[in-house]
């Protein structure tokens, strides 16, 4: 059946014009289809603009913790004022060093790509507490997190999922709830318990 847009009079599916006001007739389904489409084409651009968004909004809240937190070499202490030994040795020449890379954040950090990795070696050579001793708490947990990264490990807490999505090395594939130690390297699992005893010790 098809209605009349002008008088709304309705005809059989054969008229072509309207024969009281002469207007083109539109067929209803027709119409209704064309509504559909502009809905689906409306939310789609809804959702796509809110992921730019969600985007946007994790990477300035990542570079705001990170400006937070910025501290220089010389000034770290740990949140306690415990004093860490002198045969400790400078933040510039840790043991696990290979290229020392400028971040204006935290001053002179080893890293295989710049500002991207705390522990860049950590998947594949053991670590010792005099890698670890001159890091900020902060830095710990993300180091600790950072093995875990590596195998694609998602994660629930914000200030995380920001950070290690902000890298260019992350792919998140692997729920929290899903993710197993098991997929961990014997010096990976080695190197977690260093950094947590060090956590443990602040």
């Amino acid at each position: 059946m098809k209605q009349c847009e002008n008088c709304k009079a309705k005809f059989e599916e054969n008229a072509t014009f309207c024969p009281i006001c002469g207007a083109l007739l539109q067929d209803e389904q027709s119409h209704k289809k064309m509504i559909i489409s502009l809905v689906a084409v409306a939310v789609l651009a809804v959702l796509v603009a809110a992921l730019i968004w969600g985007r946007l909004q994790a990477m300035e809240k990542y570079e705001t913790a990170k400006q937070e937190t910025s501290v220089q070499p010389t000034e770290q202490k740990n949140t306690e004022n415990q004093t860490i030994p002198e045969t400790v040795p400078a933040r510039n020449t840790p043991a696990y060093e290979t290229s020392a890379t400028t971040d204006s954040n935290y001053g002179t950090l080893n890293h295989d790509i710049a500002g991207e990795y705390i522990l860049p070696e950590s998947d594949t050579q053991y670590i010792s507490s005099r890698d670890v001793a001159y890091l900020t708490n902060r830095e710990l947990r993300l180091a600790r997190n950072e093995i875990f990264a590596r195998h694609g490990r998602m994660f629930d807490d914000p200030e995380l999922s920001a950070y290690f999505n902000a890298t260019s090395w992350y792919y998140g594939t692997i729920p929290s709830s899903s993710f197993s130690d098991d997929s961990l390297s014997k010096v990976e699992k080695a190197n977690i318990e260093v950094i947590k005893a060090e956590e443990a010790r602040r």
